[in-house]
């Protein structure tokens, strides 16, 4: 089933809000990008998503880590 909403149907009006994944960051903790991540995905679900972040240190990504 293919949903088609207007334009101006906000989020919190249907069954189910949006899950928005945030992927990113670099694999040290707290480095601006992942802070700048957490900020747009706080605004997402003020606006009624759901949010689920992935930075850069849960990502278990071991080629893009030079201090192992």
């Amino acid at each position: 089933m293919i949903l088609e909403l207007a334009a101006d149907t906000p989020w919190r009006s249907l069954a189910r809000a949006p899950l928005i994944v945030g992927l990113g960051g670099t694999t040290q903790p707290g480095s601006t990008s992942e802070r700048l991540l957490r900020l747009v995905l706080i605004e997402a679900e003020r606006l009624g998503a759901r949010t689920k972040l992935i930075a850069g240190p849960d990502a278990l990504l071991p080629l893009y880590t030079p201090e192992t």
